[in-house]
């Protein structure tokens, strides 16, 4: 299935399992991805970004609360930038240059 996409084409995947959900979204030949994955209160999780099966672009993590976790940036597969961690409540605890 993965193989018959077409340039334009859009596709979403959704899966289930161990109390999480995840959702795919692939837009066209060059597999350009991002996946969601949600708590099974369905609070986001995390949300990261691939091209060609490689992270690329933006990545964050959420705590159960919703509050963000940690954001940061991937290219092929390695961090770039700054990378921010948070605690619970939203405070930013750690910020890290890669």
């Amino acid at each position: 299935m993965e193989g018959d996409f077409k340039r334009d084409s859009k596709s979403l995947f959704s899966y289930r399992s161990n109390n999480l959900s995840a959702k795919r979204f692939e837009l066209g030949d060059n597999r350009y991805s991002k996946i969601s994955v949600y708590y099974k209160n369905g609070v986001i999780k995390e949300e990261k970004n691939y091209k060609n099966g490689m992270l690329n672009g933006n990545l964050k993590h959420f705590w159960e609360n919703g509050s963000i976790h940690t954001a940061g940036q991937y290219k092929n597969n390695r961090r770039i930038g700054i990378w921010s961690t948070y605690d619970r409540k939203g405070k930013l605890i750690l910020t890290e240059k890669y």
